[in-house]
Formats: C-alpha cells, sequence, structure tokens
C-alpha cells in the first residue's frame, strides 16, 4: 500500500515537470515568434516607407543605340571635359548630365514644333492625307541619317533621371510615337550641333549659373576646384576664350597669404562647387583699373591673366615673323598700334598680357625683338640661352 502510494506521488511530480516543462518551452517559442514577427513587420514598415528609394535604386538598364560618329562625338566630349571615371571616359554620367542639363531646351527647340505640327495635321478630314504628311514630316524632322546603329550601350538612369523621364515619356515619346532610344539620339544630334562653348555650359550647368546669378547680383563666392582647392572670388564675367572651346571666370581672387584680391582667370571646368554669398554686407565693386584690365582680357584672351603693373609691349618684326603673326590665330594678342619701318620690318605694340606673350612670341625666336619692357626682353633671352645650353655638349 505505501509502495503504492509512493508510485502516484512519483508519477504525479513527473506529471508536472513535464507540464513545467512543456509550458516553458511554448513561452520560449512565443516570446521569439512575437520577436520575430515584431522584426518582420519594423522591415516591412521601413520598405513601405522608403519604396519610392528602393524602386529608384533597381532601375533596370535601357539599352541605347548609336552610330559611330554619334559614340565618338560622346567620348570626345567626355574626355575634352574631363567626364571620366579613372580617366576613361564616363558614356553613361555624361548622358545623365546631358538629360537633365539640356532636355528642355531640346525639347522647346526640336520636339514641341513637332508636336505644334502633328495637332494642326490631325484636324486635316481625310485620314490617308494625315498620314502621308506625317510620314514625310517624321522622315525630315526626326532621324535623317541613314548610317547605321553599331554603337550599343546599356544606360543606367540616375535617381533624379528616372523622374524626369516619366514626364518625357508621357510629353513626347507616346504622343510622338517614339522610343527613348530614339529621344536620346535625337537629343546628342541636337547637341553636338552647338559651339563647343556652349556645349561646355549646358554639361557644367549649375555652377555656370550660381556664378552668372553671382555676377548678376554683384555677390562674392566661393568656390572649390578639382584638386580640391577653396578660394574666395568676386567674379565679373563669364567668357569663351577667342577660339570658342572653353569658358572662363575672369574677377578677382582673394590671395590667402596676404588677404589681397588679384586679378585672375578660371576654367569652368576646372570648378566642381559653388557657393554664393548672398548674405555678405557689401555688394562687390571693382575699381577703374580693374575694369581696364577685364576689357583687355576680354579682347586679348580670357584665359590669360595679368600680372601686378605690366606695361605695354613693343616687338619687332622682320617680314617673315610679321607674315607669321597674320596667319597664325590660336592664342593671338591684338596690336594696338603697328609702324611699319625701313627694311620690311614692323613695329607693333601690345596690351596683352606678359604671360600670353610669351605663350605667343616665343616660337617667333630670331624673327622679333622684344624692344619693352626690358624685364619682359630678359625673360625671352634668359629661354632661349636655357633652350641653347641643352646643346652645348653636342
Amino acid at each position: 500500500m505505501n509502495i503504492n502510494k509512493i508510485k502516484v506521488v512519483l508519477i504525479w511530480i513527473l506529471f508536472s515537470f513535464y507540464v513545467l516543462l512543456i509550458y516553458a518551452f511554448l513561452n520560449y517559442i512565443n516570446n521569439y515568434f512575437m520577436y520575430f514577427c515584431t522584426t518582420m513587420i519594423s522591415i516591412c514598415y521601413n520598405l513601405f516607407e522608403k519604396k519610392e528609394e528602393i524602386i529608384m535604386d533597381f532601375i533596370d538598364p535601357i539599352r541605347l543605340y548609336f552610330t559611330n560618329s554619334q559614340y565618338n562625338s560622346i567620348l570626345e566630349d567626355a574626355n575634352r571635359f574631363q567626364i571620366c571615371n579613372k580617366n576613361k571616359p564616363n558614356i553613361n554620367r555624361f548622358i545623365n548630365i546631358l538629360i537633365r542639363n539640356y532636355h528642355s531646351d531640346f525639347e522647346c527647340t526640336k520636339l514641341n514644333p513637332i508636336k505644334d505640327y502633328i495637332s494642326v495635321v490631325d484636324t486635316v478630314y481625310d485620314q490617308t492625307i494625315q498620314i502621308k504628311l506625317k510620314t514625310m514630316f517624321y522622315d525630315i524632322s526626326l532621324e535623317s541619317s541613314g548610317e547605321k546603329k553599331n554603337k550599343t550601350i546599356s544606360f543606367k538612369p540616375q535617381k533624379d533621371i528616372s523622374v524626369l523621364l516619366d514626364n518625357i515619356q508621357s510629353n513626347f515619346i507616346t504622343p510622338l510615337n517614339l522610343s527613348f532610344p530614339i529621344y536620346i539620339r535625337m537629343l546628342i544630334d541636337s547637341f553636338f550641333q552647338l559651339p563647343i562653348y556652349k556645349r561646355e555650359i549646358y554639361l557644367f550647368k549649375e555652377n555656370y549659373s550660381k556664378i552668372q546669378n553671382a555676377i548678376d547680383k554683384q555677390k562674392s563666392i566661393s568656390l572649390k576646384a578639382k584638386d580640391n582647392s577653396i578660394f574666395e572670388m568676386k567674379p565679373y564675367l563669364i567668357m569663351e576664350h577667342k577660339e570658342k572651346i572653353y569658358n572662363y571666370v575672369i574677377g578677382k581672387v582673394k590671395n590667402n597669404q596676404n588677404g589681397c584680391y588679384e586679378i585672375t582667370t578660371r576654367k569652368l571646368m576646372n570648378i566642381t562647387e559653388v557657393s554664393v554669398h548672398f548674405n555678405s554686407e557689401s555688394d562687390i565693386t571693382f575699381s577703374d583699373t580693374d575694369i581696364k584690365t577685364f576689357h583687355k582680357m576680354i579682347k586679348n584672351g580670357v584665359q590669360f591673366k595679368y600680372g601686378d603693373n605690366e606695361e605695354h609691349i613693343i616687338i619687332q618684326f622682320n617680314q617673315k615673323a610679321y607674315d607669321l603673326f597674320k596667319i597664325r590665330y590660336l592664342n593671338k594678342p591684338m596690336p594696338i598700334k603697328t609702324t611699319q619701318l625701313e627694311n620690311n620690318e614692323y613695329l607693333l605694340e601690345f596690351d596683352c598680357s606678359y604671360f600670353q606673350a610669351k605663350t605667343f612670341f616665343y616660337i617667333f625666336a630670331e624673327d622679333i625683338k622684344i624692344i619693352s619692357p626690358k624685364v619682359l626682353a630678359t625673360e625671352f633671352k634668359n629661354s632661349y640661352l636655357n633652350a641653347a645650353s641643352q646643346y652645348n655638349h653636342e
């Protein structure tokens, strides 16, 4: 009897132990399950909140087809304006920039007239005539080149461009029965009809607009260059140089060593960031001497800066040098006075910078003589002597 009672007690104890064990296990599972559910809900919420950003990150690349001439033009400008990745032309970035900065003007000048024409043609009662007129107009206005499109790239739109593409699709591609590759080729063709210096303005449109705005409002700016140097500038003008390839910003830049502002020039494409000082206490001003120097830079070449207290330059030419001067144009300064001497010699006076004179006239060698200033004549003499010393051992 006692043994049976002991057995019952033991069984009850074991049963209770198993019940507690099962309860603990289920409680553990329940806590884990709740943690798992909470985590998944949080993830789903974050995905929902950021769905637009995530969708943007995974936009499918678009296949674009170009002719050899279109492709080579893109490569050339990407190299010229240093739109590169590891010293190689970055075509994807180039096209993103082009869409962002040029699409609006392109659509106004090229596509809107086509839409206007189509809307007029749609009023023609005879549908057969409608189709013929549209076909003729498309052949003339859209892609007229018969060159094969044998260059293919995989274009990845950046986030802001993907939004633009939706508008382009609804406003132009669909109404005009285009495709996105055709739209891009038309954009490219239109862009490369522009002069090089105007193409540079579109490729660096944001910085150009900020600097021009500062000039209009007479505000100073901070500029960051490609070498990460930062400097303050009082801009006077943005202008293409005489060969109409690159744009330069001329103005006065603060010398960080002495705090003074000096007349200088900066290439637009070498500027990476611009900050306009709208809250500056006073508007910028330039002296009469500054403005005279700026006008000389505009006349002779905005890419050449002037030193302090530079004098007019007088150079004597023989006939050979004078004939060469008349036909050579790159970086050419314009004379303010020309005097013909005896023995087929000429005396020309310039108001260009010493730097420009050295750049342009150095190759004239013994066919010219720097009459004044003496400091420039000495620089030419020393340069020729140093060059000649390279051959003394022969």
